[in-house]
Formats: C-alpha cells, sequence, structure tokens
C-alpha cells in the first residue's frame, strides 16, 4: 500500500478511502462532505483515475490526478502541504 511506502496519511485531518468505507468514489464525495466541517475548496482528493477527479473538481475539491504513485511527496510539496 501507498502508506506503508510513503507514511503521508498522518498529514491529513480525515482519511476517507473508498475501500473502507465500501462505497463507490462517487457516492465518497458526499459521504467526505458529510463526515467533516470543511467546504469542497478545503478537501484535497488524491486519485488515479481521471473521472473522480473529474467529478471532485466540479463540485469544488481541490484535486491532484495522481498518475504515478512514486510522486506523491512532489504533488503534495507542490500543493505545499506541510508533512507532520
Amino acid at each position: 500500500m501507498l502508506e506503508e511506502k510513503f507514511d503521508f496519511l498522518k498529514d491529513f485531518d480525515y482519511v476517507i478511502l473508498s475501500y473502507e468505507e465500501g462505497i463507490k468514489k462517487p457516492e465518497l464525495l458526499k459521504k467526505v462532505l458529510e463526515k467533516t466541517d470543511y467546504q469542497p475548496g478545503e478537501i484535497l482528493l488524491l486519485d488515479d483515475g481521471e473521472e473522480i477527479i473529474k467529478e471532485a473538481s466540479k463540485m469544488g475539491f481541490k484535486t491532484i490526478l495522481c498518475e504515478n504513485a512514486d510522486k506523491i511527496e512532489e504533488y503534495l510539496t507542490k500543493l505545499d502541504i506541510p508533512r507532520n
């Protein structure tokens, strides 16, 4: 899993994973808004699927199309996400 390799999930206030929730990603976007006190523009969605990135962007989420898992650190650095 990516977390074992990059140890980045601790850098986020909430981590909601579709496979843990047992729901598909479009429904996951709604669940994220229900589970947090954040507005869509305050939420970052990392995914390797272009369609979910497009949908999340339409809803106002910040998004990163994570085409290469080895670049996660680079993606987060570009967004100036502090590392814990």
